[in-house]
């Protein structure tokens, strides 16, 4: 369609307009002209029989038309006419262009800025540092791979000296990963103050959640809630990978926690709880499949593999140290190829 004084008008009205659409010379539309004009309306805009229509390009792309009344009898194109329509309509296609650009910059920084203000938000819903219990070592770390992330970890502190932890992967990235991030963490949360066990407050949270979201979005999360004391540490997985758990009395790595359904893609979906307990010198570690997914230029994906055996040899870092030595681990594999994932990890000791 083209628009002009408030006035539009469809493609199959265009007439012989649409001859100028890869042209970049004057003509002539009209009597006395190569082409009829074909165009009631822009007979009756212009009140007139004959236009010389010359197109509007920059770098090969249609900008429009400028079109003049060529009021002279016999209607003729004359070699200074051309010359002189030529380029008034360089110069009104550099500044079309221009002003194109300046607004596509006006709009990219005003997006820019949102980015930002949403890494902010974000970045303040996160731990500022791990919690600090006396006989365990906590650490997590956070990398989105682009301005926001879906990925979150969260720590929150229960009654009876009782400590929640999660790490969680939202199956899209962006803005709107970012959004229902923040959702899907307040919902955990109102289900942790509600349910005391791992089990079902993802399952209220999967309630909350899946009733709401209608655009496909889910994520996989593990939840574990540990009494310190004791050493018990009650589970649940929605769909997330299992961790890593070290156990120190056999000296030995394994992963057996079941994943279960996602959260947000069935609203009935119940999640169990699984109990475990921690001893001194017993070790977790927790991943979003950022890390696993790290390829290199062979196109070989980290994997399980290389992570149990790092974290076996290891084994005895403190947490602190662990998280880096993966996070480090996973940008050697990558030999300088970005990340098209969030990179998310929580490290987990009993020392005592």
């Amino acid at each position: 369609e083209v628009a002009w004084r408030e006035t539009t008008l469809p493609a199959h009205e265009l007439g012989s307009l649409v001859v100028l659409w890869d042209s970049s010379e004057p003509m002539v539309l009209g009597n006395g002209g190569a082409h009829p004009l074909g165009c009631e309306a822009l007979h009756t805009l212009f009140e007139a029989e004959t236009l010389v229509a010359t197109p509007l390009r920059a770098r090969e792309a249609f900008l429009g038309l400028l079109l003049v009344n060529l009021n002279r009898t016999p209607p003729r194109l004359t070699k200074a006419l051309r010359d002189v329509l030529t380029g008034i309509a360089r110069q009104l296609s550099v500044a079309l262009e221009n002003s194109t650009l300046y607004k596509e910059a006006l709009e990219n920084e005003r997006r820019s800025q949102e980015l930002i203000l949403a890494r902010q938000i974000q970045t303040a819903l996160l731990p500022e540092k791990a919690p600090d219990l006396p006989g365990y070592d906590m650490a997590g770390y956070w990398r989105p791979a682009r301005e926001v992330a879906g990925d979150f970890y969260d720590f929150l502190h229960l009654s009876q000296g009782r400590l929640a932890f999660s790490i969680a992967d939202v199956a899209d990235k962006g803005i709107g990963a970012a959004l229902f991030m923040v959702l899907t963490r307040s919902a955990l949360r109102e289900s942790l103050w509600v349910e005391k066990d791992p089990g079902r407050a993802l399952t209220r949270m999967n309630a909350l959640i899946a009733d709401d979201v209608r655009n496909g979005m889910f994520l996989t999360i593990f939840l574990g809630i540990l009494s310190p004391e004791s050493g018990r540490l009650q589970a649940a997985n929605a769909g997330h990978l299992p961790p890593l758990v070290y156990r120190a009395s056999t000296d030995s790595l394994s992963s057996t926690v079941r994943r279960n359904m996602p959260v947000g893609i069935m609203p009935d979906t119940r999640y169990d709880t699984i109990d475990l307990v921690l001893e001194a010198g017993d070790l977790m570690v927790l991943i979003t499949d950022g890390i696993m997914d790290t390829m290199n230029p062979k196109g070989e994906l980290y994997g399980l593999q290389r992570l149990s055996t790092l974290v076996y040899e290891h084994r005895h870092e403190d947490a602190h140290t662990l998280v880096t030595m993966i996070l480090d681990a996973a940008l050697a594999h990558a030999e300088g190829q970005p990340f098209d994932d969030d990179l998310t990890i929580i490290v987990l000791r009993r020392t005592e």
